[in-house]
């Protein structure tokens, strides 16, 4: 739980230090099941009105219950969502990223694990940014820039954009070997 505390925070357009403090303390004691006032643990119902309200009181708030209103449900839904998913996300990938994981699975695959009604077209995103294809697939190396390089955040693990529905799965060794990702004389960097 600390590198999920320790982890930057963001939401886009938004530069009230204020209102981005508050939404970071609020999912944090989402995060750590941390206890309300009356006892009770911080509900995500919480989180966002205490959102909504901060929004307002730092005077960000435009009405319109847009997306790209900082003080809109749907905002403050997606604030928290990608601010839970970045701390899952870097948890996850430090995790998968020690030398005996990067041994057993060296590689990782991008894959929808959410569908969107407008899905973006991570395909070409994935080729303009240099990833290279494996039967199709967007395989990489799990230290391969590409991952930051598809990042809206810069970061190498996911969410890589806001409600972007990607993720990443592990590709062993021996996958990664026979679509010609690796060969099997491969170690990874220590």
């Amino acid at each position: 739980k600390t590198g999920i505390r320790d982890r930057a925070f963001f939401s886009s357009r938004v530069e009230s230090m204020r209102f981005l403090q508050t939404c970071r303390d609020k999912i944090a004691e989402m995060l750590d099941d941390a206890k309300c006032d009356n006892g009770a643990i911080t509900s995500r119902a919480q989180v966002v009105s205490a959102i909504m309200q901060e929004a307002r009181r730092s005077g960000i708030a435009e009405g319109t219950e847009r997306i790209t209103d900082p003080g809109s449900m749907a905002r403050a839904n997606v604030i928290i969502d990608t601010n839970a998913g970045m701390a899952a996300g870097y948890v996850s990938a430090i995790e998968a990223n020690s030398y005996g994981a990067r041994l057993a699975f060296p590689a990782q695959e991008l894959v929808r694990i959410e569908e969107r009604e407008v899905p973006r077209d991570w395909r070409r995103i994935w080729t303009q940014h240099g990833g290279r294809l494996f039967g199709g697939r967007m395989i990489a190396l799990k230290e391969d820039p590409i991952w930051a390089a598809i990042s809206r955040f810069g970061t190498p693990y996911p969410p890589f954009d806001f409600n972007s529905g990607m993720g990443v799965d592990d590709i062993s060794f021996d996958e990664a070997v026979s679509l010609g990702v690796i060969t099997d004389s491969y170690q990874p960097q220590k």
